[in-house]
């Protein structure tokens, strides 16, 4: 075996580091012998093949030369190597935004929908969370200083760098589904489905949303050891996947669930019936989406494989402080909703409304905008054409209304867009011309304002904390904190023991039992908590499951 070794350690010092076949692989070895192989691929430890190593499973990962792949996979202290896929964020589609008031969410708590639809609030008498009781989200970090995070959030793993927090979030959307798992009770914002659990993140995508098999196992390797270290009950939370599998991903999970962690993740948004991957994965708790009125979503994945369903559509919950552009117009004391255009500046403007046309100089010239507020339907010309010049004219802020019944002004933009380079050619001084307040609102409102004109209107661009994203990110999140929920009534069952009052009390929506677009069906937390710990709603010991698979009924 020596003799091998050295053989293998010669070879690959000599091959070339930097080849144009370089590329990132994971290499399984047998038991105890990482060290070994690792130093036959860079015997000085000169770290041009970045190694990262893990602590509970035998495997490492690195950047390899094709040559190097055929020599590991020669070695007999090496079990596999396999290409690192990419892992990408599921979700945070972002939803149509209502006619919410800016700074609503600073006055007021709003208790989501999924809240009530997994019947969460029922057991919030007996339990809101517990120190026993950990979440981590694996996804693209959190806002550690978002107000309604704080004090929630306890710590954290950065994949891509450990010596950065993972407490901050440079996407989003590990912010939100945090949001939806353990938003603070504290009279503003939103409120989580587990307000007083336990919450940790695991980065493992970065600020594109994208990440690899390699960045998920750093997680739930940190994950396995984090448990190990301070004990209680885990739960991780992955609204992340792709088409491609991963025999030693899968193995790392499998390495969790064998230390008692429970898996849920999102089924992916392909609208076909096959699961995303860590959410195919035998032991994971795919989760698939539906809407508030409990149909199933257009974009939802789904597959033999799938657990649970839980809310997906609309779901608000939180972001990363300052990070949501939003805008409002008041016309004759009410809000008609709007978005800011990108490139518009904050601010509020209050002023007689003008209908301006599209914005052409012969449009323009019919009507007097000095210190006005133009109203400009869309078409003719380029958006930020129609806003120059009614600028230049002397608007102080600009409504353009839609030509068509399609909710798309968040898409809307001033600045260069490569979809219309034709249309409207890029003028480098878009990008820091003083726009101004610019919004634009549906067709029906802007017809409306143009026939009903009232003579003052407030427009108005700010950013907000807060949003609602459609996926199965978003239903992802419902069901991991229903778990923990659960799990903090009943600190002592085990993790097959919470995954089994679930799967036992959902409320079927599709087929009888299980099918493959709802699982096992919608999460109730209530009915999960009665199978559960009976003794906590004075009912006598639940009976246990028959072994014909079906499930006990249990009444609402």
């Amino acid at each position: 075996m020596k003799k091998t070794l050295s053989i293998l350690l010669l070879t690959l010092a000599a091959a070339p580091v930097f080849a144009a076949d370089a590329a990132r692989y994971l290499v399984a070895t047998r038991p105890n012998r990482v060290a070994q192989v690792r130093a036959a691929i860079d015997p000085a430890d000169a770290g041009t093949h970045e190694v990262r190593t893990f602590e509970n499973v035998d495997a490492f990962a690195a950047t390899l030369t094709g040559e190097e792949v055929v020599h590991l996979r020669r070695s007999r202290d090496v079990r596999l190597v396999e290409r690192v896929v990419e892992r990408t964020l599921v979700g945070s589609v972002p939803a149509p935004r209502s006619a919410d008031a800016i700074g609503q969410y600073s006055r007021e708590e709003v208790v989501p929908y999924g809240v009530d639809m997994v019947r969460a609030r029922d057991l919030w008498h007996l339990t809101r969370g517990a120190s026993s009781t950990n979440v981590v989200v694996i996804d693209t970090g959190i806002d550690a200083a978002h107000p309604d995070l704080e004090g929630v959030y306890l710590g954290g793993f950065n994949a891509f760098d450990t010596e950065v927090s993972a407490g901050t979030d440079d996407h989003s959307h590990g912010t939100h589904v945090s949001g939806t798992i353990a938003a603070r009770d504290n009279d503003f914002g939103v409120i989580g489905v587990a307000p007083d659990l336990r919450l940790w993140a695991a980065k493992a995508l970065d600020s594109k949303g994208t990440g690899s098999s390699e960045t998920v196992m750093a997680c739930v390797d940190w994950v396995i050891s984090k448990k190990r270290e301070l004990g209680g009950n885990w739960i991780m939370s992955l609204s992340l996947g792709s088409t491609e599998t991963s025999v030693l991903e899968r193995a790392t999970f499998q390495r969790a669930f064998d230390e008692g962690i429970i898996g849920v993740a999102a089924a992916g948004n392909r609208a076909i019936g096959k699961l995303d991957y860590p959410a195919a994965y035998t032991g994971m708790l795919a989760v698939t989406s539906i809407d508030e009125e409990k149909r199933f979503s257009p974009f939802s994945s789904w597959g033999a494989g799938s657990a649970f369903t839980a809310p997906g559509q609309q779901v608000l919950s939180t972001v990363p402080v300052g990070t949501v552009a939003i805008s409002e117009v008041v016309a004759n004391g009410k809000a008609i909703g709007s978005s800011p255009l990108i490139g518009a500046k904050r601010g509020e403007i209050r002023g007689e409304i003008v209908p301006a046309g599209y914005g052409t100089p012969a449009d323009l010239a019919k009507v007097d905008l000095k210190g006005k507020v133009a109203l400009l339907k869309r078409g003719e010309i380029c958006f930020r054409d129609k806003t120059r010049a009614a600028i230049l004219a002397g608007a102080k802020a600009v409504v353009i209304y839609n030509n068509e019944d399609v909710p798309n002004m968040d898409v809307w933009t001033l600045l260069p867009n490569p979809n219309q380079s034709e249309q409207c050619p890029h003028i480098p001084e878009d990008v820091n011309y003083p726009w101004g307040v610019v919004v634009g609102i549906s067709l029906r409102d802007g017809l409306a304002l143009e026939t009903a004109l009232p003579r003052d209107v407030l427009v108005a661009n700010s950013f907000d904390d807060y949003t609602k994203y459609n996926g199965t990110s978003m239903a992802t999140p419902h069901v991991t904190a229903v778990a923990a929920l659960l799990w903090s009534l009943a600190p002592a069952a085990s993790a097959n023991g919470i995954v089994l009052a679930m799967k036992m009390t959902a409320a079927d929506l599709g087929t009888a039992d299980h099918d493959e677009r709802f699982g096992y069906g919608l999460v109730d937390a209530l009915n999960a908590a009665k199978y559960l710990k009976p003794s906590a709603f004075g009912l006598p010991s639940t009976p246990p499951p028959d072994t014909g698979g079906r499930r006990r009924a249990i009444r609402r």
